[in-house]
């Protein structure tokens, strides 16, 4: 929890041939886990048993200082982990708003799985066990009118190895469990309508299985075109 690697792995800010796509602020794009690169897309992994996570940082920081702001967030919903939906109603992918109202400009997208499966003691009592976080990163250039600059957190920093998010027995009903790191970014969304409400990026997937909507009526406040991004999230861990 203490390394750089939990950014995005390894090589991920440095290297050149990093995943890069353009989207626009509001889009919904989806994240897929695989267990190797391939293609066409198939959404053959992800880890059993834990939530999902996703920050956006300047790209020019390169993931540096406190620049990483979380924009999405998902535990235990209607029974079911966030890893278990993506794996067993998603086909792999992971489906995320990019907010609106931020600067425009290049980012890193991190992406993250958290897998609690063998999260009943910490990776330093024994190297085989602790929480495992799947993560990795693509270049995201953002269009968008907006001018916030969200507050950023450290990473690594925003995890400890005794949270009690990431230390525990996480089998059965988990209906309490609070998805650990900073709070997730809010928005505001202005509509036609006159309606200014606060929205978190929190979406349906397209089966109506639920991933966590925080909205009422996402029909009327959110609208917007999906953009599918193929980039494979690769299944290094960082205990």
């Amino acid at each position: 929890m203490t390394s750089t690697d939990l950014r995005c792995r390894s090589d991920a800010l440095t290297n050149p041939s990093i995943p890069s796509f353009s989207v626009k602020a509001n889009d919904v794009i989806t994240l897929w886990w695989e267990q190797d690169s391939m293609s066409p897309i198939t959404g053959t992994f992800a880890p059993p048993m834990g939530p999902c996570t996703t920050y956006l940082a300047r790209y020019a920081s390169h993931g540096n200082g406190p620049q990483w702001f979380n924009i999405y967030k998902n535990g235990y919903v209607n029974g079911r982990w966030c890893s278990q939906t993506i794996n067993d109603l998603n086909n792999g992918g992971l489906n995320v708003r990019i907010p609106s109202g931020i600067l425009y400009g290049t980012y890193l997208l991190r992406a993250e799985i958290i897998d609690l499966t063998n999260a009943n003691m910490t990776n330093n009592e024994d190297y085989t066990q602790g929480a495992a976080f799947f993560a990795n990163c693509i270049k995201i250039e953002i269009d968008s009118d907006g001018s916030e600059v969200p507050a950023g957190s450290y990473i690594p920093g925003i995890y400890t190895p005794e949270d009690p998010s990431l230390l525990g027995d996480f089998s059965g009903d988990q209906s309490d469990y609070v998805v650990p790191g900073p709070a997730e970014y809010k928005f505001q969304l202005l509509e036609s309508t006159g309606l200014n409400d606060t929205v978190s990026s929190d979406i349906e997937d397209e089966s109506n299985n639920q991933i966590g909507m925080s909205v009422d009526d996402s029909s009327t406040l959110i609208t917007t075109s999906t953009n599918t991004i193929g980039s494979t999230i690769g299944s290094t861990s960082v205990s």
